[in-house]
């Protein structure tokens, strides 16, 4: 299916959510999902980029607790994991019902 690479497996992994919270313990954790497209340089050889913002493309989360942090990025992790199994379009279906084909 789709090759997705999860690249947050480490020791340290659930220390930021915690640190944010201490930081502002009266709010919300905000969480930022931006969406980042690898791109070329223009006149660079094929397989050399950099990964660029998805112009006005983002998702702002607010959570109480550092808990919910971690398990948002968990169920992030899992939604993913799905889209690497079953394809996005069945991904979609679990979520929203069945695709109509075009």
């Amino acid at each position: 299916m789709l090759d997705v690479t999860y690249s947050a497996d480490v020791s340290t992994i659930d220390q930021p959510p915690y640190a944010a919270k201490a930081e502002r313990p009266d709010k919300p954790i905000r969480i930022r999902v931006p969406l980042l497209l690898f791109r070329l340089k223009e006149g660079a050889t094929p397989g050399t980029g950099m990964y660029r913002s998805w112009n006005n493309v983002s998702w702002i989360l607010e959570v109480p607790t550092a808990a919910e942090a971690i398990l948002l990025r968990d169920t992030l992790q899992l939604f993913f994991s799905t889209i690497a199994s079953e394809g996005i379009a069945a991904t979609h279906g679990y979520l929203t019902g069945p695709i109509e084909p075009a």
